[in-house]
């Protein structure tokens, strides 16, 4: 029944010495993972010892749903909060205010009444696609896509410390709570 199940789900193995060398392939992980161990790998401790990197684009998957959990929260927040500030819209109006001359009018001929909300979707995009760049980041280097996350965080309580209306306090918590929930959902992702 072990040799049945193995085969069904792309697992093989060799015997090499006393050791078992199990190579999990397929559906069954989603990767490619090589196990040495000393007991039979279908039952035992052999599982234990398998290194655990996800394949690049369950990572990217990975880290496209914690840049969406953090955003989620972070407008959720801003909402919910008296002057906060929305981290989109706060990095939407500082990339408004750091536009050369001409190009805001450019942007409102081009797109008419739907500018803003064409930079807001636009904002939100290349914030999953950063976060999905992260999660692959994180198979290698967790700490620096933890440190991504966190400077995205800085980015945007940055941009939201400018509106005069916006409170410094529950600013600072949306951004917290941004980059706390990004960190754990890519940790518990991968």
């Amino acid at each position: 029944s072990g040799l049945a199940f193995a085969a069904a789900n792309g697992l093989s193995s060799d015997r090499i010495g006393d050791e078992f060398v199990v190579v999990v392939t397929g559906t069954l992980a989603a990767r490619t993972d090589v196990v040495y161990g000393t007991s039979f790998p279908w039952g035992g401790d052999a599982w234990a010892d398998a290194p655990s990197r996800p394949s690049w684009p369950l990572a990217a998957l990975a880290g496209l749903g914690a840049g969406a959990a953090a955003l989620g929260v972070s407008e959720l927040l801003a909402g919910l909060l008296p002057f906060a500030a929305s981290p989109i819209i706060a990095i939407g109006d500082l990339v408004i205010s750091l536009q050369p001359p001409g190009a805001k009018q450019f942007v409102v001929d081009l797109f008419g009444e739907a500018d803003k909300l064409l930079l807001n979707l636009f904002i939100a995009a290349v914030a999953l696609a950063v976060a999905s760049a992260l999660g692959v980041l994180s198979r290698d280097r967790p700490g620096l896509a933890r440190l991504g996350f966190a400077a995205f965080g800085l980015l945007a309580l940055g941009a939201a410390l400018r509106d005069p209306l916006s409170e410094p306090v529950t600013s600072l918590l949306v951004a917290a709570a941004a980059v706390l929930v990004a960190i754990a959902v890519l940790g518990r992702l991968l």
